[in-house]
């Protein structure tokens, strides 16, 4: 089981940042894949290729809700950490 880092939430909030400037807490839907692609592992898949038809499919298993064309940052960052963590919440500090 995999566990956070501080420094990989801090390069999500920074990949958030870089995709969001002006500091919204939502991104248009469309967006996403890039943020994904964009955010380094574990978290997401910087550096590494991968045919978007499997990275619809990761997105897709992520269930994060559309609201109206945007995501919102805490489903997105609940829903990645999680991923990861899964229920092994001893892993939180």
């Amino acid at each position: 089981m995999l566990a956070l880092k501080r420094r990989d939430i801090q390069s999500f909030l920074d990949t958030w940042a870089k995709f969001n400037p002006e500091g919204n807490a939502y991104m248009k839907t469309d967006l996403f894949p890039a943020f994904l692609m964009d955010l380094p592992p574990p978290l997401g898949f910087k550096g590494q290729k991968m045919e978007k038809s499997k990275l619809l499919k990761i997105i897709y298993c992520l269930n994060i809700r559309d609201h109206l064309g945007f995501v919102y940052f805490p489903e997105v960052m609940w829903s990645i950490f999680f991923s990861i963590i899964g229920s092994n919440d001893k892993d939180l500090n």
